[in-house]
């Protein structure tokens, strides 16, 4: 009886094991961000480029701000003059290899938000996606967030597991730097100068932002939430833009491969 029994419970482990793990894997490429990303290529898109995938019912957008109408069929153009921006950046060739992710369906925004990088390693395999909605398919948002699918990945390219980059650099690196692309009159000059009376009225402590900072959860109030975020994208920009312009992008190579091979990212940063 008590053999009968014990093979009676190693049944229902053996078999609970393997529907576990469906649940595990359905809940990851279902709802999570990073998981429905992966899987787009099996989804309701059309691939129109290497890696860029738009909904099916897509026809065209409208800018967010100006009312523009764009097409669909000049999609790959604006991805293509954002990495151009980006490879002026890095100073040379990109290593990343984004897939873009263009849509409104209502699933896909709820999951992937309307303008958002994921990067994940996996077994030392960088995966990054960018997903937009269609009213931010531009060149100034697809070159910040190609910023960030760059950084990102040379940052966790090799690693096992790793979701975030948090622990290599800070909240106000990863945005400032991929905001130097990012030539929308938010993030300007003359915004900067007039924010500032031509950079001599400096009230916030960029390194003492946090990400909870940009994502404006100190504050109930959408409307101020996004005029004080986009001041910390202001001060970020200016801050990491001030250090590139004395280091260069060799300096900005360096900064990063020595934050990879576990050098602390404040000294790097400030070093003479």
């Amino acid at each position: 009886m008590r053999n009968i029994l014990k093979r009676k419970k190693r049944l229902i482990i053996l078999t609970a094991i393997p529907f576990a793990i469906i649940i595990a894997v359905t809940v990851f490429f279902q709802f999570t961000n990073i998981g429905y990303c992966m899987t787009i290529r099996f989804r309701n898109f059309t691939e129109v480029e290497r890696n860029i995938f738009l909904n099916s019912d897509f026809e065209y957008s409208v800018e967010y701000t100006t009312g523009e109408v764009i097409n669909w069929d000049v999609i790959p153009e604006i991805v293509s003059e954002a990495r151009n921006r980006v490879v002026e950046l890095f100073g040379g060739e990109l290593l990343s290899d984004p897939v873009i992710i263009i849509s409104d369906d209502s699933r896909t925004y709820r999951i992937s938000g309307d303008r958002h990088t994921y990067t994940g390693a996996l077994f030392g395999r960088v995966h990054s996606y960018i997903s937009l909605s269609h009213s931010y398919a531009r060149v100034d948002v697809l070159a910040h967030e190609l910023t960030h699918a760059e950084l990102h990945y040379r940052l966790l390219n090799g690693k096992m597991f790793r979701f975030s980059v948090d622990r290599y650099v800070p909240i106000w690196f990863d945005e400032g730097l991929a905001s130097i692309p990012d030539h929308r009159r938010i993030f300007d000059k003359d915004t900067w100068n007039t924010r500032t009376d031509n950079g001599t009225s400096i009230d916030i402590d960029v390194t003492a932002l946090t990400r909870a900072d940009f994502r404006g959860t100190h504050v109930n109030d959408p409307f101020f939430n996004a005029l004080i975020i986009q001041e910390f994208f202001l001060f970020s920009r200016h801050y990491v833009m001030s250090w590139l312009e004395e280091n260069g992008a060799e300096g900005l190579l360096l900064l990063i491969d020595g934050v990879r091979a576990g050098e602390d990212f404040h000294d790097l940063f400030n070093s003479e």
